[in-house]
């Protein structure tokens, strides 16, 4: 009947809203209110009560949204004219159940199918891997390497980003973590460079996303119930690819006017889709091998003429992540967001090093947390509010 006074700015205001926001589990605003005053009367209450409810921790991981970035520009790789496959992404699909033999009662086995992707042609190449052992892997770059021609860097998404069961994804990721020291050291002597993405970052990959996501579209829609063997499905791959590098670089449109003769991969590979029909045979027209060089030196510059004016036209269109955010600081401490864990499970750290990009914006820290120090992309981020000042009144 008589509540107790108490002004916004005192310190058991703040204590009483936190009271009872915890013993009304996390309530909001609403319910709060009704409960304090029935003993209380706060000035001001509702503002104090959004102010500390907004500080609450479980409660801001429970609210968290993802802050990304800015987009930023393409990388050079992506916007350079060069030879097919000369900068790789790759990644690993699977897995996927195999026969071991022809026999009816052959048991079944498992294989994994490494997606290699050309960054600047978007052709792709697909390989059969038995395991996941290092030899297996390094046996694939072998193959791959022997008919694309040698790479000078290699992308790859550090093994986070598969989104199969979650045994298979942990098993992919503690070999590509595992495995990496020994491919680097494969992959030094042959001067190639290997750049992994930051742990949790599916989106830094997109590109061979989105072939390893086209790849198993096709494989999905032709398999059966019956288990093919090693060499059925390698050879199944190889036309899943030819699939893949005979689709249009750019959008095809329904206007009449339009070139049917499309830009694709295989331009860059082969100088045509690669099924598209056999040409025709010009070996006896009457020319000289000078003209027939510059005839191919002609049609290879066209294709890249082509592929500048229509292809990287394409790459300019930022449709998200275009707004500015608060930049984080280092010694901030923020919670890790996780994928496979709940809000009240993400570790709390604090942010020791910042990785700018080449337009000054970090998008990859260094967090030291209880357990060790990770590497995560500043989207997986979560800042905490600033602290209460301290309590000077008597």
């Amino acid at each position: 009947k008589h509540p107790i006074i108490l002004p916004k700015e005192a310190h058991l205001s703040s204590l009483l809203c936190d009271f009872y926001h915890l013993q009304l589990l996390h309530a909001g605003p609403q319910a709060v209110q009704a409960a304090i005053q029935k003993e209380y009367w706060i000035l001001s209450l509702r503002s104090l009560l959004r102010q500390r409810i907004w500080k609450c921790l479980p409660c801001l991981k429970a609210r968290a949204k993802l802050q990304h970035p800015v987009m930023s520009d393409l990388p050079p790789e992506r916007v350079t004219p060069s030879r097919a496959f000369s900068a790789t992404a790759v990644d690993m699909a699977g897995p996927i159940l195999l026969k071991e033999s022809v026999r009816r009662n052959a048991r079944s086995i498992k294989a994994y199918i490494a997606v290699f992707v050309c960054l600047s042609s978007k052709a792709a190449h697909l390989e059969l891997v038995g395991d996941l052992s290092t030899d297996s892997y390094k046996a694939a770059l072998d193959r791959f390497v022997s008919r694309r021609g040698l790479c000078s860097s290699i992308h790859c998404d550090n093994g986070t980003n598969f989104r199969g069961a979650h045994n298979d994804l942990m098993e992919i990721r503690r070999f590509l973590e595992s495995s990496e020291p020994d491919l680097q050291d494969y992959l030094s002597t042959r001067n190639i460079t290997y750049n992994f993405n930051p742990p949790e970052s599916p989106w830094m990959g997109g590109l061979w996303e989105a072939a390893v996501k086209s790849t198993k579209r096709h494989l999905t829609r032709i398999s059966t119930n019956r288990l093919l063997t090693y060499e059925e499905m390698a050879t199944l791959l190889c036309r899943i690819e030819a699939v893949l590098n005979s689709r249009p670089l750019c959008r095809m449109t329904s206007d009449a006017g339009d070139n049917p003769d499309f830009l694709t991969p295989g331009h860059f590979l082969i100088g045509a889709p690669l099924l598209s029909p056999p040409e025709v045979d010009l070996t006896l027209l009457p020319t000289n091998h000078l003209s027939r060089w510059q005839a191919v030196q002609r049609a290879t510059q066209e294709f890249w003429h082509r592929w500048s004016k229509e292809y990287l036209n394409t790459l300019t269109v930022r449709p998200k992540w275009t707004v500015p955010r608060p930049a984080m600081s280092i010694g901030d401490p923020v919670f890790i967001m996780g994928q496979n864990s709940p809000p009240l499970q993400w570790p709390l750290g604090i942010i020791e090093e910042l990785h700018p990009g080449p337009d000054g914006v970090a998008r990859k820290a260094l967090v030291r947390t209880t357990r060790g120090t990770y590497l995560r992309p500043v989207a997986r981020l979560v800042s905490l509010p600033p602290a209460d000042p301290p309590d000077t009144s008597s």
